[in-house]
């Protein structure tokens, strides 16, 4: 029992390190950041990330990965779901909010369905950026 326990934790890692990459590779070739966000963060060293479940404007629920990078003293959390960088706080461990692509989700913090133009990143309680 055990064992399988075991292999199943490691197919699991597996599985969620591929996806991780993936999804990263992806966003470096053609990245879509927040203000003073670099692509440079997709080479720091990940030291969390957790599956979450999303819901889209639809009602359906949809796979989404968080993700702590970090860099010696800096950190950044990204939160992705289907291919693509939905929120960035670029301050987690500062009061400062992060960023959501507005593209990708509603004002809500639900996950839009349909994605739409180019990006359009909102800061969290504040000020709208297009297309960085």
């Amino acid at each position: 029992m055990l064992r399988t326990i075991t292999h199943l934790l490691a197919a699991l890692s597996a599985i969620l390190m591929v996806g991780c990459v993936s999804v990263q590779r992806q966003a470096v070739e053609n990245p879509c950041l927040p203000p003073g966000v670099s692509s440079a963060i997709f080479g720091w060293p990940v030291v969390y990330a957790e599956l979450t479940t999303i819901q889209t404007d639809g009602g359906r629920p949809v796979p989404g990965v968080v993700i702590y990078y970090r860099q010696g003293d800096r950190a950044v959390v990204a939160v992705w779901s289907r291919g693509g960088l939905v929120v960035v706080d670029p301050a987690p461990d500062t009061p400062q909010p992060g960023w959501a692509d507005l593209r990708l989700m509603t004002p809500d913090g639900t996950l839009r369905a349909e994605p739409r133009g180019e990006c359009e990143w909102h800061r969290l309680g504040g000020q709208t950026v297009r297309g960085i």
